[in-house]
């Protein structure tokens, strides 16, 4: 059992309430055989509280109460304290033996809904000419509070940020304003107060802005210079600085801002001269993103100019280029941007001034800082026809060291027949990525902002293809056939499509699609027409999917439409309609087709061949594989040489100029074989279009055995082990597929195509029988203009170096 027990009292003098708690709790007792005992055998866990508060005002702010305290006048510069609490609060508490005393005692006071105001009318004309009409107000929320446990802290989200103009001039440089800020961070125990100024500067056309540079002061609660508490006052660097030019022909200006928290510079300059635009944004961090020291460096130039002729009605109308240390690219980033036009901050950014921080930002993100990785490469804008109807904006980046990634940036805009006259407007982002470590290329593509006169285009379209692991390839623009699996790491495509009408209702709409594998290919359409109005409404759909395959030819063609008038959700009248058709030989269709009317519904279904059964021609000659793979074995061009390790050469072979197509294997070295014929240790059943000759499956012997076949030596036969390699096949051209499997089979996979042989073509005893030999040489010295050649001829003559 544990005895508790609590008491208030409050009393309310006019708009003060003072309130009193008491609060305690006694020893842990416990009831049993030998009567009342303390728990745990001591008296432990007593505890007492004494609290007094005082407070003013509502701190939630819900009514209109007036100041809980005002200082000053109310209509002139005043300090207001909407809510005022102080309370002290003493906690007395029985510690277990050798810990420290739980017992504390704590005073603390809190402003709430706290503001400064600063009025002009009480000062003289200076200040009431740049203050605002109503004063300048600053509100803020404000505690402070001493514990004998914890010390001195911070409560509540105390701030004073204040900006008083000035606009004072004194020759080229102007003090525009001066600010003032004062914040109490509650977790840090620390109050901090920066003061700082924004200037200009004016050097005749050259205009400069340096904002908010100034000092900034911190008092910490914590152990430091000053005793019990730590100052700490340092230079504030400016938050930013701006430049304007205009002297004649050169117009422009630049902004350069500085991040303090991720230590980060960030700058934008546009100027124009006369015709040619430049445009140059630089990203420097000096702090990488583990914290470790370091930096990273981005710099991004474009040049726009007038058209340079380039033959067939293009132009070149810009360049530029990237340069990135310590930077890579982001490609999920990119793949992510292109949907949300990231592109126009990286090729050719318009606006650079008024979009300096997107700019920034999105450079940041998109090739963030990576200690190690460097990226490069140059930009250009390229357009078509007079004016231009085409512009094609294309940067080529390369991200070295290894891996080596080849990324390419594309954004193409065309307008017809004028780009003030337009009723084709196409605007599309592109992203490729070339990783040559990962054996991989992709492409993304996205349509935006794109209409055929008032009838908006939408899309996208990318591409997948690997070559090292396992091989795949698909192309897609709009999506896949609705059976089809999408391939692993492929992107959701949106259709392509167009809007007939515009808004959701009445709703027109056509979309399409178009893919490619190595299997098949696959497109199809699909038309929705929507109308409602006083409650009824009109839903319609036709579409179509189709599945080709070439090797034999045959097809598969899905047809379904519907038609419904609905009164809300109940259908009134509709019919709708589904047709299966494949061939061509036979031809066989199947479907259904239903209809409603009110209470009455009907469906009539139908299953149909027709057609000549029988092949047009003869089958293919059955292929023999088994002779193929041999005649490839024969090839010496499949076979290749390889060493055991580094090091274990010996000797070095020298090139021989004609070896009659032989294939040089070191003494130490190994083989391996390599045919593209057909894959082994599998059962074909086809061979492309024909079928396949006993034997359908060849599989490989686990050794080889490697003769001398020269009558003059006794070489003994060496019997190397056998590895089976792998490469690309696609299993289409040798396995009979059903539909499914051609839909959700992958591009390529990686089969058995030959072996390595491993060990040494050396025996043991021939390995161990290096012979040494002395060498001597001849020095030459060549030292005069018409003895060099002569002498060096000679010197090399002696060693068969000198040979034609």
């Amino acid at each position: 059992l544990v005895p508790r027990g609590s008491a208030a009292l409050q009393r309310q003098f006019g708009d003060w309430v003072l309130r009193a708690d008491l609060a305690g709790a006694g020893p842990a007792v416990a009831l049993g055989p030998n009567g009342v005992t303390f728990s745990g055998g001591t008296p432990t866990g007593g505890r007492a509280e004494l609290g007094l508060e005082l407070r003013k005002g509502d701190p939630s702010g819900a009514g209109q109460e007036p100041p809980a305290l005002l200082l000053g006048s109310a209509n002139g510069t005043r300090l207001e304290i909407g809510a005022f609490r102080a309370w002290i609060r003493a906690v007395l508490e029985q510690g277990r033996p050798g810990e420290p005393d739980p017992s504390d005692v704590e005073i603390g006071v809190v402003a709430d809904k706290a503001a400064v105001v600063v009025s002009g009318g009480d000062g003289d004309g200076f200040l009431a000419s740049v203050l605002p009409a109503d004063g300048l107000r600053t509100e803020f929320a404000l505690g402070l509070r001493w514990s004998r446990r914890r010390g001195l802290s911070f409560t509540g989200s105390g701030g004073l940020d204040a900006v008083l103009p000035v606009n004072a001039r004194l020759g080229p440089v102007e003090l525009v304003s001066v600010h003032l800020e004062l914040h109490a961070d509650a977790e840090r125990k620390e109050l901090t107060a920066r003061v700082a100024a924004t200037a200009r500067l004016t050097l005749g056309p050259v205009t400069a802005t340096v904002e908010r540079i100034g000092l900034e002061a911190g008092l910490s609660t914590q152990d430091g210079n000053l005793g019990p508490v730590g100052l700490d006052a340092d230079f504030a660097p400016p938050k930013g600085a701006a430049l304007k030019v205009a002297a004649g022909p050169v117009t422009g200006g630049g902004y350069l801002f500085f991040d303090h928290a991720k230590e980060e510079y960030a700058g934008v300059l546009a100027l124009q001269l006369e015709s040619i635009a430049l445009t140059a944004v630089g990203l420097l961090t000096t702090r990488m993103p583990d914290g470790a020291d370091g930096f990273s460096l981005l710099i991004l130039v474009s040049a726009e100019f007038t058209p340079l002729q380039l033959g067939f009605g293009f132009t070149l109308n810009g360049v530029g280029g990237l340069v990135g240390i310590n930077r890579s690219v982001s490609v999920d980033a990119l793949r992510a941007g292109i949907r949300t036009k990231a592109l126009d901050s990286v090729l050719f950014p318009r606006d650079p001034l008024a979009r300096a921080p997107e700019i920034a930002a999105t450079l940041g993100t998109v090739f963030p800082p990576t200690p190690g990785r460097h990226v490069v490469g140059p930009m250009a804008r390229i357009g078509w026809g007079t004016p231009t109807l085409l512009t094609l904006d294309l940067g080529l980046l390369l991200e070295l060291p290894t891996p080596v990634r080849l990324v390419l940036l594309g954004r193409l805009r065309m307008a017809l027949p004028t780009e003030e006259r337009a009723v084709v407007v196409v605007n599309m982002d592109v992203l490729g990525v070339i990783d040559f470590e990962r054996g991989e290329a992709s492409v993304d593509a996205t349509l935006y902002d794109s209409r055929i006169a008032a009838f908006a285009l939408t899309g996208d379209m990318a591409m997948r293809a690997r070559w090292k692991g396992e091989s795949s390839f698909a192309l897609s623009a709009g999506g896949f056939h609705p059976r089809f699996q999408r391939p692993d790491g492929f992107p959701q495509l949106r259709r392509l499509a167009i809007s007939l009408l515009n808004g959701d209702n009445p709703r027109l709409r056509l979309e399409a699609y178009f893919a490619l594998t190595s299997n098949t290919v696959q497109f199809g359409a699909r038309l929705e027409l929507y109308a409602a109005a006083l409650g009824f409404s009109i839903d319609g759909m036709l579409s179509f999917d189709a599945l080709v395959q070439f090797e034999p030819f045959g097809f598969q063609v899905d047809v379904g439409g519907r038609l419904a008038l609905k009164r809300g959700s109940r259908t009134l009248m509709g019919v709708g309609v589904e047709v299966a058709l494949s061939g061509p030989t036979p031809w066989h269709v199947r479907g259904k087709a239903r209809f409603e009317i009110l209470f009455f519904s009907g469906e009539i279904s139908f299953d149909r061949t027709f057609g000549a059964r029988a092949t047009p021609a003869e089958l293919p000659a059955a292929v023999d594989v088994a002779a193929r793979v041999e005649e490839a074995m024969a090839d010496p061009r499949n076979w290749t040489a390889q060493l055991t390790g580094p090091g274990r050469t010996v000797v070095t072979l020298r090139q021989l100029p004609d070896a009659d197509g032989q294939l040089i294997v070191h003494p130490l070295g190994g083989l391996s074989f390599t045919q593209r014929v057909a894959p082994l240790g599998l059962t074909l059943d086809r061979f492309g279009g024909a079928p396949v000759k006993d034997p359908r499956r060849l599989d490989l012997h686990p050794e080889l055995t490697v003769e001398d076949t020269d009558p003059s030596t006794t070489t003994a036969p060496v019997v190397l082990r056998l590895t089976p390699t792998r490469d690309q096949f696609a299993p289409a051209q040798y396995l009979d597929l059903s539909d499914e499997e051609k839909l959700s089979a992958p591009s390529f996979e990686r089969l058995v195509a030959g072996a390595t042989a491993e060990g040494a073509l050396a025996t043991g005893r021939e390995r161990d029988g290096v012979h040494g030999s002395a060498l001597g040489y001849e020095e030459v010295v060549v030292d005069g203009p018409h003895r060099s050649a002569t002498s060096a001829a000679t010197a090399f003559a002696r060693t068969g170096g000198a040979e034609p």
